[in-house]
């Protein structure tokens, strides 16, 4: 016989014929996986009462869960449909069928499933206000077969030690880890994927931490890098009462409550990135979450801003002699404002666009907040005191006082006619003001005797008694010891206090 045939087959034949054959059983196992999994997912889709999954093998339970790992909207589904329960009761039932000696085996494999279930759907499991009492079941029975578990895979022993990471109390979790600890350490030491949901809730956790630390308008790189981890998850629940960005609004308006400091830009472009403009209806349900306090406090700070680009960069001169004089009286009001509304007319919002193209910019994306006025020359404003309001108008608007907001401050167009038409006038309108003086000679020139100002000062002095240096009130150009004496008698004659 040849040696050809003497040496056949081959150690190196063999050893080609021995991997073929295991990529083939490879190939024809993953086949015959995929067609197993898909025909799981169809069972656990359609499961019902009716319908029980009856497993008759460990295979089939490791399955399922499987499954239920890999697809959130099924295990949402049952949750909702309160089946959910019954499909663990179902593990439950199967595992007392088990003969003795596989026991442990059993408990070993549907304790790893299922601690991987309850870590990579977290977000499903967590603490919930409207059902508090909905995944009780599923922990409790997690708790038990972690206590039953007596083999040696770490995550699972990690997560048998560790009882706050399975009773949700992540906070107490991180308490055990200095607030500089890296978070890949953090990870590491609990044994936890970074596409596990409880490792994105911890880390999520961590930036809110971040953010308590935070001093009131601090701004650097890493501030931005923590804002920008935020919008990235912002829609994530970061408690029972509010989503992660609105708990960040939250965080920082409370800090500049508590300084009574204005947020600077950046902190500004966040909030209005993280839940909007607050006086716009569409944002209404994030900043009622926010808080009544938060939004009331911005409001106002956004409102005054309004206020003082409407009487100095959105009105001018032009054809209008009250101007300046208009300006001078209410920016001694404008830090006593709660809310305001801005409405140009034709001409104003033309030059807005040419000359202020940012805030143009930003009057088209919030008509609510920002409206036009069907007029050529007139703008108004809108301010509410909190006690009372009033709408002021250029180019011989006159100044009207109301007891209440007279119109909707939706509206993204109004009407002049709006502002003291019948039902208007007969219901909140108290009383309106004519933007006229006289002027009495000094020397080579006139001076206007500020006889609206005045009447419209001691009017408001009902509501408000806003600190005012008698220097303030007339234009630098008047400080006449003469004409400042005529107002100060005028005012104190009708119990105005001159500070």
């Amino acid at each position: 016989m040849p040696d050809f045939y003497q040496n056949y087959p081959t150690a190196q034949f063999q050893a080609a014929v021995t991997e073929a054959t295991a990529k083939l059983n490879q190939l024809g196992n993953g086949a015959m996986a995929g067609q197993a999994y898909e025909m799981m997912l169809e069972r656990v889709s359609n499961y019902t009462i009716e319908n029980p999954m009856n497993f008759q093998e460990l295979r089939e339970v490791t399955l399922a869960l499987g499954v239920l790992t890999q697809n959130e909207n099924i295990v949402q589904d049952l949750q909702n449909m309160e089946l959910f329960d019954e499909l663990v009761e179902e593990i439950l039932d199967f595992v007392e069928h088990v003969d003795a000696a596989h026991i442990p085996t059993v408990i070993s494999r549907i304790t790893k499933r299922l601690l991987l279930l309850y870590y990579q759907r977290y977000f499903s499991f967590e603490h919930s206000v409207e059902n508090p009492e909905r995944n009780e079941y599923f922990i409790r029975s997690l708790k038990y077969w972690l206590e039953s578990y007596q083999d040696t895979n770490r995550m699972v022993l990690v997560a048998k030690e560790t009882t706050d990471l399975i009773s949700g109390d992540l906070e107490a979790v991180l308490a055990n880890f200095a607030d500089d600890e890296p978070l890949s350490n953090i990870q590491q030491k609990l044994r936890l994927d970074s596409s596990f949901e409880i490792f994105i809730r911890l880390r999520l956790l961590r930036l809110l931490v971040k953010l308590r630390t935070l001093q009131c308008n601090q701004n650097d790189d890493g501030v931005q890098n923590l804002f920008a981890e935020i919008m990235e998850h912002k829609n994530v629940r970061a408690n029972a009462h509010r989503f992660l960005a609105e708990e960040g609004v939250h965080l920082l308006l409370g800090l500049c409550i508590e300084a009574n400091v204005i947020p600077i830009e950046q902190w500004q472009n966040f909030i209005f990135g993280a839940v909007g403009d607050p006086r716009a209806q569409r944002n209404q349900h994030a900043w009622q979450r926010v808080g009544e306090e938060q939004k009331s406090w911005f409001v106002g700070v956004l409102s005054r801003g309004d206020l003082r680009e409407f009487l100095e960069t959105m009105t001018d001169g032009q054809g209008d002699e009250i101007y300046q004089y208009r300006k001078q009286f209410w920016l001694q009001y404008v830090d006593y404002a709660v809310n305001a509304k801005i409405m140009l007319g034709n001409n104003a919002y033309r030059k807005l666009r040419s000359q202020n193209p940012d805030m143009w910019q930003r009057f088209n994306s919030s008509p609510e907040t920002y409206s036009l006025l069907e007029d050529t020359e007139r703008s108004c404003v809108f301010i509410d005191f909190g006690g009372f309001c009033v709408i002021e108008g250029t180019h011989s608007a006159k100044l009207r006082v109301y007891k209440s907001t007279p119109i909707q401050l939706t509206d993204k167009r109004y009407l002049y006619t709006e502002f003291y038409n019948q039902d208007v006038s007969s219901f909140v309108l108290l009383k309106d003001f004519v933007h006229t003086s006289s002027e009495i000679p000094f020397g080579q020139k006139n001076i206007p005797t500020y006889t609206w100002q005045n009447n419209v000062r001691v009017y408001l002095n009902h509501w408000l008694d806003p600190k005012i240096k008698l220097n303030n009130i007339v234009l630098p150009e008047h400080l006449d010891p003469r004409i400042m004496a005529r107002i100060r008698d005028y005012l104190v004659r009708h119990g105005h206090i001159i500070h």
